[in-house]
């Protein structure tokens, strides 16, 4: 983590879920939405090119569909200071036909109160 930014490596692209520990943590007095946006729609880009690669996102195991580029997600009702740790977990469609390279995204995760 570097001035809140991470640099997530899902390495080799295969089909289903990547194996990255990663998580955010939120501390929050009240309940709370996430909202999740996505540069490339959920999709995988080679660098300037048209190949892509899709992938669905879920936060501590809610899915959020990034096809419009964007989705919320909300916290589960909380009474005082809650400390949470929500899994980022990254599925991955069929790369197999995809030309080689490094494929990206940029995702940014925002949190308000509810």
């Amino acid at each position: 983590m570097n001035n809140g930014q991470a640099l997530v490596d899902l390495g080799q692209l295969e089909e289903g879920l990547a194996q990255v520990p990663l998580q955010l943590r939120v501390q929050s007095t009240r309940r709370y939405s996430l909202n999740v946006q996505s540069r490339n729609n959920g999709r995988l880009r080679l660098g300037s090119t048209e190949w892509y690669v899709p992938y669905q996102l879920s936060l501590g195991g809610q899915s959020a569909s990034l096809t419009t580029g964007q989705a919320d997600v909300s916290s589960p009702p909380t009474n005082g200071l809650t400390r949470s740790s929500l899994p980022v977990q990254f599925r991955i469609s069929d790369p197999s036909g995809h030309r080689a390279g490094v494929y990206s995204d940029i995702i940014t995760i925002s949190v308000a109160p509810q």
